[in-house]
């Protein structure tokens, strides 16, 4: 293969497609878990998760960076904290691992990573609309939910539901 041809096997024309860094409107993705793992934030614990969609369909190869408030803590909200624990147990039984006696941490959330699975998506805004982002709001079996694809289509930014300024109202 010569240097100047693209992984599609054309020659490279120097036209680049545009990129958005928007989120990807809510819907499922069939995606694939690159890296988990426990990360501290301001004395918070949370799980990090960096996930790439490789269902067809828009979005594809997009790379996201998610979080699981799964821990206790002042700034979580116990819904939130419940939603993201029972989300990080469907996790562990999509990948057939045994779910840790404790708090998960990197070598129990490793048994995730290089599991394809399809992951329910939607999007946060601060009410200052100075950020905005995808949150994890369910996952189903590779294929149950996305069939391979993505439901999620590009869109016009609608508006989401107004939402407290701290990251407690986050729900994830």
């Amino acid at each position: 293969m010569s240097f100047w041809k693209t992984s599609a096997g054309t020659e490279a024309t120097g036209e680049v497609e545009e990129m958005s860094f928007d989120p990807l409107p809510k819907g499922w993705y069939t995606s694939m878990l690159e890296e988990v793992s426990v990360d501290e934030y301001e004395n918070q614990k949370k799980i990090k998760i960096k996930a790439r969609i490789v269902g067809e369909g828009f979005g594809k190869n997009r790379v996201l960076f998610l979080n699981l408030k799964a821990f206790e803590g002042d700034k979580i909200k116990d819904t939130a904290r419940d939603r993201a624990i029972q989300v990080l147990v469907k996790m562990y039984q999509i990948c057939k691992a045994k779910l840790p006696n404790g708090e998960p941490d990197d070598r129990s959330l490793s048994q995730l990573v290089d599991k394809p699975m399809d992951l329910l998506l939607d999007i946060w805004e601060l009410e200052d609309k100075s950020k905005s982002g995808n949150w994890l709001v369910n996952c189903a079996a590779k294929g149950e939910k996305a069939g391979g694809t993505t439901t999620g289509k590009p869109v016009a930014k609608s508006k989401p539901a107004p939402q407290d300024d701290d990251d407690s109202s986050i729900p994830f």
